[in-house]
């Protein structure tokens, strides 16, 4: 799975910092730092769910959102 590198890249590419992600999704700062880190490689599909809600709108952009998490680790 390609979620640390995922959040990594989203969080550069939209300008965000991990405090605001986890603001938005309501959970605690150092979640979000561990997602980052890999420390918690373990996480929630509902939390997944919620990180690319953040990012991608349409339901095809999280068909590719999804794919990138799950199976490829690119965009290409």
């Amino acid at each position: 799975m390609f979620f640390q590198k995922y959040l990594i890249l989203m969080l550069k590419t939209h300008q965000k910092t991990q405090k605001e992600i986890a603001s938005s999704l309501d959970v605690d700062a150092s979640l979000v730092s561990r997602w980052c880190s890999g420390d918690r490689p373990n996480t929630s599909p509902d939390n997944i769910k919620a990180v690319i809600a953040l990012f991608a709108k349409t339901s095809t952009e999280k068909k590719k959102h999804l794919n990138f998490i799950f199976y490829t680790g690119s965009f290409e």
